[in-house]
């Protein structure tokens, strides 16, 4: 992206959701991966996956704008204050 010059340059980039996949609300619909993990387990992939997300997208030159939307992954399928909460905390 970054070596798009001209008319080609892009005015912003938008993310469409799911910037991470440990949203943990899906009750029985969670991946297997995520069924033998902790809550406190979860959270330190979490923390990890928005770390690579931030660290990715860190490199996008300044003057494009990155527009970050939430997915099902990030916020769950029914939002609620924590999970807006958290997502409007990290991005």
């Amino acid at each position: 992206i970054n070596a798009m010059k001209g008319p080609e340059r892009p005015l912003f980039v938008c993310v469409c959701g799911d910037l991470v996949d440990t949203e943990s609300s899906f009750h029985r619909a969670l991946a297997s991966w995520k069924k033998v993990m902790t809550g406190w387990e979860r959270h330190l992939v979490f923390d990890q996956q928005v770390k690579d997300f931030k660290q990715v997208w860190s490199r996008l030159d300044e003057d494009i704008p990155l527009v970050c939307l939430c997915g099902n992954h990030d916020v769950g399928n029914r939002p609620t204050a924590k999970t807006i909460e958290t997502w409007t905390s990290e991005f």
